[in-house]
């Protein structure tokens, strides 16, 4: 997914594989189900990299039903992770949304863990096609263990 305000600020995230791709969910399904992810951003021109298990399968579905409810003007406060890598929040005037990017996400010349935000003017439609792609790159990382 990629959110761009078109004013140079933007952030994109992939999902690029399971942190343990041959874990056994039986062993544990916290473990079987966490997500790398890869991602960029840029604030006020400048542009930065990372990659992390930040999401599990279910936080990253979870996301894609915040940024629904973004879009819809509904999203209720911010959306918190178990890594506090990542975090989402609508902007107070509803015009858009704001993305924290802290600890192993955050900018490499920010030392404070507690990073950045990249506040967004986006519209419902660009979040609406934020969160379908977020469930296309999750159909290839499904839940693993019983339903």
């Amino acid at each position: 997914m990629r959110l761009d305000d078109g004013r140079g600020n933007w952030v994109e995230l992939h999902i690029i594989g399971y942190q343990f791709p041959d874990f056994d969910w039986r062993r544990g399904m916290w473990d079987a189900n966490w997500l790398i992810i890869e991602g960029g951003a840029a604030l006020d021109g400048r542009r930065w990299n990372f990659r992390d298990p930040s999401l599990t399968t279910s936080e990253a579905s979870d996301l894609a039903t915040w940024l629904d409810h973004a879009a819809e003007g509904q999203a209720k406060g911010e959306v918190n992770f178990t890594e506090p890598n990542l975090a989402f929040g609508p902007l107070t005037n509803r015009q858009g949304i704001y993305v924290k990017l802290a600890n192993e996400s955050r900018p490499p010349w920010i030392e404070d863990l507690d990073g950045t935000e990249v506040r967004l003017a986006v519209t419902g439609d660009q979040l609406t096609s934020a969160a379908a792609a977020i469930r296309s790159e999750l159909r290839g990382f499904p839940w693993r263990g019983p339903a």
